[in-house]
């Protein structure tokens, strides 16, 4: 696995199912936080070697991308 720059990648990594999705309008006081257009989701990841993990990830909109804010993740 590999971490940096609020990104994380998964050597075994095979899907993704997402358990929620919930867009938001935010305000934060603190630049470095996402501001504005934010998305929270929840999801599973499947592993090819048999193991599943936990993801949280809240994303940012800026222009038309959505931008990983912070992310984290369980038992992958």
């Amino acid at each position: 696995m590999y971490e940096g720059n609020n990104f994380l990648l998964f050597e075994n990594y095979e899907g993704l199912t997402i358990q929620n999705l919930n867009l938001t309008a935010a305000a934060n006081t603190d630049p470095n936080l996402p501001q504005g257009n934010v998305a929270n989701v929840a999801a599973i990841i499947n592993c090819s070697d048999g193991f599943t993990g936990e993801l949280t990830a809240t994303l940012e909109k800026v222009d038309d991308n959505w931008n990983p804010g912070i992310t984290s993740k369980k038992n992958c």
